[in-house]
């Protein structure tokens, strides 16, 4: 089959691209899971920040 000045062979083309899509799709995934972590790992660091405040008496509740 002829597209153009390209020939698709047997469906490996589409089999490659399919592959590609995916490795897309899977690299997105896990870029956002790495912004989610970053902001969870800063939630923590801020929670022990104010618990040692609180520990040390730096900090009050009233």
């Amino acid at each position: 089959m002829s597209t153009g000045s390209r020939t698709i062979d047997s469906g490996q083309d589409l089999v490659h691209h399919n592959m590609l899509f995916e490795h897309a799709a899977i690299a997105e995934v896990l870029t956002e899971m790495d912004g989610e972590l970053a902001v969870l790992e800063q939630r923590r660091e801020m929670t022990r920040a104010l618990k040692q405040e609180i520990l040390t008496g730096r900090t009050r509740f009233v």
